[in-house]
């Protein structure tokens, strides 16, 4: 059955590389040699039909964009996979994917994600060992990441990231033929995020604590970034911001004084201790992981965003079969949706906020982890009680 939907799923794909060749390329060349040689077809059947081809050839553009963006965070998955794989083991990452137990390499169809594990029946096409379905999983997740955060921040035109004006024109047009690098870098800047807090959740799976190199190296980049020129910078403790006016539409930038950045690197950690202390209480298991997430969140997006990412972490609480680092990714993927509304407020995190609104974040969290742990108490008990141990109907009369 995986077969025959695999091989549906491939024919569609290919089919969709065929229209798109022919919408995108094919019919403009036939388009502009037509006109060239002076004969262009007229009349209401011919308008029609290019009015319908133009209309097909702007639908196939954003579905192609679509594919494009989860197909590349399904390669990225492809990858971490690997990474989370071997580095826990100690294992070099450097190698071609192959079969564990046939040893054979990977070829570039079987190699594709989603399409590979789907053609070939979640098996190996050589040996038919099983290939577990958690990598399937694995690429359907960060790939869906991918495109929800670039629908959501970039296609919006940067609707969802404060202290920035949002673009007046929006649509994957305007980022094809008018992109804004200071956007397209956010996108880069938080995907990196998404997929190092991935890395993370995936080797959780395993029961393996987050890896230090994994760790040391998102702080290193978040570190590094905030010396590129157009990057955004990790929002200040005090909120002492300074805009480039040379450029429309830019991001409200981290001062340069270092001691400013230390005091935000430095609370952003603090946060992340506070955020983890809390999870670790609400919980009754390690949440393998959650530590090194959490400190990567302080160090690239701030304190404000650790407390809110700790909040929404706990109204995942119910889903228990995703691990600690896992609602993270979703938490974090919620709240960089959301992030532009959370700044607006007086009573959270924003650009008036500071030492008061650091203990109130701490306060909700301390709450919502007391009342997590009385909940999943109350659900262990239920399920640990038999009947042998209910008392009996005389029993409660009395």
């Amino acid at each position: 059955m995986l077969k025959i939907a695999g091989r549906i799923l491939n024919f569609i794909f290919w089919s969709g590389i065929v229209v798109l060749v022919l919408l995108m390329f094919v019919l403009p060349l036939t388009t502009s040699l037509l006109i060239q040689f002076n004969y262009y077809p007229s009349g209401k059947f011919w308008n029609r039909l290019l009015e319908a081809l133009q209309q097909a050839q702007v639908f196939v553009m954003r579905v192609f964009c679509w594919v494009w963006i989860f197909f590349v965070g399904s390669c990225f998955a492809s990858f971490l996979n690997v990474v989370a794989w071997r580095v826990p083991r100690g294992k070099s990452i450097l190698g071609s994917s192959h079969c564990p137990q046939c040893n054979i390499k990977l070829n570039f169809r079987n190699n594709l994600p989603v399409l590979g594990w789907m053609r070939n029946g979640g098996r190996c096409a050589n040996c038919e060992l099983p290939i577990p379905a958690r990598y399937l999983i694995a690429e359907l997740v960060l790939g869906s990441t991918f495109l929800i955060l670039f629908l959501a921040q970039t296609v919006t035109g940067g609707m969802t990231i404060p202290f920035r004006t949002p673009n007046l024109h929006t649509g994957i047009e305007n980022i094809l033929f008018n992109p804004q690098a200071d956007l397209l870098i956010m996108l880069v800047f938080c995907l990196v995020l998404l997929s190092l807090i991935f890395t993370l959740a995936i080797a959780a799976t395993e029961k393996f604590a987050a890896p230090i190199s994994i760790v040391a190296f998102g702080i290193i980049v978040a570190m590094g970034i905030q010396c590129v020129p157009l990057a955004p910078g990790i929002v200040d403790f005090r909120f002492a911001f300074q805009a480039d006016e040379t450029v429309s539409n830019q991001f409200i930038y981290l001062t340069s004084d270092p001691q400013n950045f230390l005091i935000a690197v430095g609370v952003g950690a603090v946060a992340a201790v506070i955020g983890f202390v809390a999870i670790g209480q609400s919980s009754r298991t390690t949440p393998h992981g959650a530590f090194g997430c959490l400190l990567m969140i302080g160090v690239w997006l701030g304190w404000q965003s650790v407390m809110s990412i700790t909040i929404f972490f706990f109204v995942l609480s119910p889903f228990r079969p995703i691990n600690a680092c896992g609602k993270l990714l979703v938490a974090t993927l919620v709240h960089l949706c959301l992030w532009r509304l959370q700044s607006h407020c007086l009573w959270w995190p924003g650009p008036e906020s500071g030492m008061q609104q650091l203990l109130l974040g701490t306060t909700y969290i301390g709450v919502l982890a007391v009342l997590v742990r009385a909940t999943n108490s109350k659900l262990n008990d239920s399920r640990n009680e038999t009947p042998g141990d209910l008392p009996s109907p005389a029993e409660n009369l009395e």
